[in-house]
């Protein structure tokens, strides 16, 4: 299964003992798609970012893909939490 980032490259989820990886050879990302949950969101996050910002420096590609992760993930806790108990 692919999605397409932005650029219109291929974003792969896969199966693989890796959790993501980006080929700027072939302007892919591979991830995991055994991973769930804030490590999907961080590990898909991280290496799009990589994909689209390929200069940015590692250390900041690594606490971008975290703190968004992070956010992401309670905005749609949060979500879930509301819809269950019927609220909008």
């Amino acid at each position: 299964m692919f999605i397409r980032s932005s650029r219109g490259k291929k974003i792969f989820l896969v199966r693989d003992k890796i959790l993501g990886m980006y080929d700027d050879s072939l302007n892919e990302i591979t991830v995991d798609d055994q991973i769930r949950g804030k490590e999907l969101l961080d590990t898909t996050i991280h290496e799009v970012l990589h994909l689209e910002l390929p200069k940015l420096h590692e250390n900041y590609v690594r606490k971008i893909a975290k703190v968004v992760a992070e956010a992401v993930h309670k905005v749609l806790r949060d979500e879930n939490k509301r819809r269950k108990r019927g609220k909008r």
